[in-house]
């Protein structure tokens, strides 16, 4: 080449370099450094050893750097300051620390979490996560979901930033992304710490990820997760045709079924004793619907109650089992079921009812569409997200992980989106999980 083009691009990158952040820098020096030889690996080493004094901050940053107890003080730090202390002090990490590479490997995560759920910082957390990513202190499997996860980060960003729900919808994924395990493998999970090596059975490459989960989606579509639901004659989603028959078979009163067939789900919510004792319904049986269906309501308040409960490392077996009586219930059609199943809300919210004292007249629903009482989908992705991080920090033993997955399944099926396309960033993560352990 000749010497004056040569120098012309030396300069050129010394400019481009000059304008990058300390973390693009690193990276783009990384990047470089992967297409040297030895020779010019050690020629360069030695170079830096001559050239770098250690100076005492750098020591104290690096004491810092591998040092747990250190790194445990910054849960208490502000949210920006800690992000500013990780990336100041990461790079310093040395190879063969384990104790210290799952203390990041614990905190990254959370605070990843934590500014897409507020939608602050995330520059810096692409900067944190893009260093973890070409770290050596970190195993090959580590670095390969880091790097998944990030890609995934920019993929949501990209395509939710004119959404009101970008952010929180993608902080599912995070929510499980910091303890992805292949449990099944025996790995061991010390205290609370996720341990990220066995992501290579999950993501050995981002193309065979994505082409899972494609294939997972399309099963699930085939089920009717995205496919249109059938309707009664009055408009009105037949939700009775699975999840009505399903929720009294889980409280042994599936002999009752056949009383539900054409009743819709506001329908349902206001029967009273009397319809149910014209239609020769046991008093027990009675007492018994009328009770489960004043519960409904509830559910949203329960799905809070079982997420504060994890957050205080609550009995996990309980909290499933919460889950388990949550997903097979009946639920209301959401907006996006109505929307995509070509319902009109006229129809969800009016319509001709003939059960009733035995005449047809219009009847309105009691009450309308209410997400703090019939939104399930939103805080039950988010419970079963933080639910699949507490199992595998916590050592949880097969029979839950079994439970986890069997209510994954029946919420896939479910008649009602309670895994929708606004989730889908959050239950991308899941299905991932589903397929996977």
């Amino acid at each position: 080449m000749d010497p004056s083009q040569f120098g012309d691009q030396i300069s050129m990158l010394a400019g481009w370099f000059s304008n990058w952040n300390l973390c693009e820098q690193t990276i783009a020096l990384y990047s470089l450094l992967t297409r040297i030889t030895s020779t010019q690996a050690r020629f360069l080493s030695l170079v830096i050893q001559n050239t770098f004094e250690d100076s005492i901050e750098i020591q104290c940053l690096e004491r810092e750097a591998n040092s747990t107890e250190f790194l445990s003080q910054l849960r208490r730090e502000t949210m920006e300051n800690a992000l500013n202390q990780l990336l100041a002090h990461l790079p310093l990490l040395r190879p063969g620390a384990s104790d210290v590479r799952r203390e990041y490997l614990r905190i990254i995560p959370r605070l990843i979490l934590h500014s897409i759920e507020k939608g602050k910082y995330l520059p810096k957390c692409r900067q944190l996560l893009s260093l973890a990513t070409v770290h050596p202190a970190f195993l090959k499997e580590e670095r390969n979901c880091l790097s998944y996860w990030l890609d995934r980060l920019d993929r949501s960003s990209v395509e939710n930033k004119n959404m009101d729900q970008g952010y929180a919808t993608a902080s599912t994924i995070f929510d499980s992304f910091n303890s992805i395990h292949n449990h099944r493998n025996g790995v061991e999970l010390r205290e609370s710490m996720p341990n990220l090596r066995n992501c290579s059975t999950l993501i050995r490459n981002t193309a065979a990820s994505e082409s899972a989960l494609n294939e997972m989606k399309g099963k699930v579509a085939n089920h009717g997760m995205h496919g249109p639901r059938s309707s009664d004659p009055h408009g009105m989603p037949a939700m009775s045709k699975t999840s009505v028959p399903a929720w009294l078979k889980s409280l042994r009163l599936h002999k009752y079924s056949h009383l539900f067939a054409h009743f819709s789900y506001s329908e349902m919510l206001n029967l009273t004793e009397d319809e149910l004792e014209r239609k020769n319904v046991t008093k027990g049986a009675r007492n018994k619907i009328l009770v489960n269906i004043k519960k409904l309501p509830d559910r949203v308040m329960c799905l809070q109650r079982v997420e504060e409960s994890i957050q205080h490392s609550g009995n996990l077996q309980e909290c499933l089992a919460e889950l388990k009586q949550i997903v097979a219930t009946p639920m209301k059609p959401s907006m996006e079921c109505l929307v995509d199943n070509n319902i009109s809300l006229e129809s969800e919210f009016h319509f001709k009812s003939s059960n009733r004292n035995g005449s047809s007249q219009s009847y309105q629903a009691a009450i309308d569409y209410n997400p703090e009482i019939d939104d399930i989908a939103s805080p039950f992705t988010k419970v079963m997200g933080k639910v699949c991080a507490h199992i595998l920090v916590s050592q949880a033993d097969e029979d839950i992980v079994n439970n986890y997955l069997s209510i994954i399944e029946k919420a896939l099926l479910h008649e009602v989106k309670l895994f929708g396309s606004k989730h889908m960033y959050g239950v991308e993560y899941i299905v991932c999980v589903y397929i996977y352990l």
